[in-house]
């Protein structure tokens, strides 16, 4: 698997060299395997690579090397999976007892720190959820996503509840 096909890094890979990436996972299935290797190559490396078409065959390689493979894309690519991998192996060394009891006044998971996002139908909410993830994976903190529906009548309320929500 590349970088680019880890979920929670959609936003930033699609930053990075402006292609949507479809064809991702989600972060859990990193989280739960039991070893994480890192295979790193230079990009000029993995450049040589595909222009001797070991990567793809010649004519997919020139478009390759013209859209998504640019030396710059793929050195900023690089840096993203070296943090992401420094991430993961500091979150299993600090975490390493993951069947320790959850430390009290901290709620089930044992995580102290909640992370709670406003979703919309807005297609931008997708993109907030991720961000949220990140920052929660980040903090070792749980993440919530929540939608409201207003019903927009109040008067179906008591006096004294419409009175509060009004305040």
């Amino acid at each position: 698997m590349n970088i680019q096909h880890l979920e929670s890094l959609n936003d930033q890979v699609w930053q990075i060299t402006g292609v949507r990436v479809r064809e991702t996972i989600p972060d859990w299935v990193v989280q739960q395997a039991d070893e994480v290797v890192m295979v790193d190559l230079t990009p000029r490396a993995l450049l040589n690579r595909i222009e001797r078409g070991a990567v793809y065959g010649r004519e997919k390689a020139e478009r390759a090397m013209q859209n998504f493979f640019r030396e710059s894309t793929l050195v900023a690519l690089r840096e993203l999976a070296l943090r992401e991998t420094a991430h993961e192996v500091e979150h299993r060394h600090v975490n390493g007892d993951a069947a320790a009891p959850a430390k009290e006044g901290t709620g089930s998971t044992g995580k102290q720190h909640k992370i709670l996002v406003l979703v919309t139908a807005d297609p931008g909410s997708a993109m907030l959820i991720r961000r949220a993830k990140r920052v929660g994976d980040f903090l070792d903190a749980e993440c919530f996503a929540v939608a409201v529906q207003p019903t927009g009548d109040l008067n179906g309320l008591p006096p004294a509840d419409r009175e509060a929500i009004e305040r």
